[in-house]
């Protein structure tokens, strides 16, 4: 990350899908494979409109992160679920990438998606976009919401509602 800046956030008039900085080709999502962090639902996404993905220009979906868990509940076997559902509704868009170091995961990734469903306290991740200049579309739930204000510093998008997600890549991917 440039170490000049003395801020984590995009200031306004200076959102970067405003600016020319290149194609949005590759979504990123960078989370712990956990069920309140919507990866299901981002596969359901990709699976649902990946034709209308591919016609904007994307050409895949990475998924960094991993299962930090090794006690049981709804997030046991996450990862599994997760790629169960693809076997089922396969998308070709989706890709796991595991754990990475941010840089490497922020310098591959041309848009962020944070798709928590449930209200979370911070999203560091959402700092991390800001940082790197990367422009973040957020469920803004939580502590998220004071992070991502909606054509401020980021765009918000309610859970589950993919039509609402697909316009606002629609509106990052135009802009470009």
């Amino acid at each position: 990350f440039n170490k000049s800046n003395d801020y984590i956030y995009n200031l306004p008039g200076e959102l970067p899908f405003l600016s020319n900085k290149g194609k949005i080709k590759t979504i990123g999502i960078v989370s712990m494979l956990a069920p309140w962090k919507g990866l299901h639902d981002i596969l359901w996404f990709a699976t649902c409109y990946e034709q209308q993905l591919r016609g904007l220009g994307i050409e895949s979906i990475i998924v960094y992160g991993a299962q930090i868990y090794s006690t049981k509940g709804a997030h046991q076997d996450y990862f599994s679920d997760c790629e169960n559902l693809l076997k089922i509704y396969p998308c070709k868009l989706v890709h796991f990438a595991g754990r990475k170091n941010p840089r490497e995961i922020f310098s591959k990734i041309d848009l962020l998606v944070h798709s928590s469903i449930k209200p979370e306290p911070f999203g560091r991740v959402l700092a991390e976009g800001f940082l790197s200049g990367v422009p973040v579309i957020s469920t803004a739930l939580g502590g998220a919401g004071e992070l991502v204000r909606h054509k401020e510093t980021g765009l918000k998008y309610s859970p589950f509602h993919h039509q609402e997600l697909l316009l606002l890549i629609k509106l990052i991917t135009l802009s470009f």
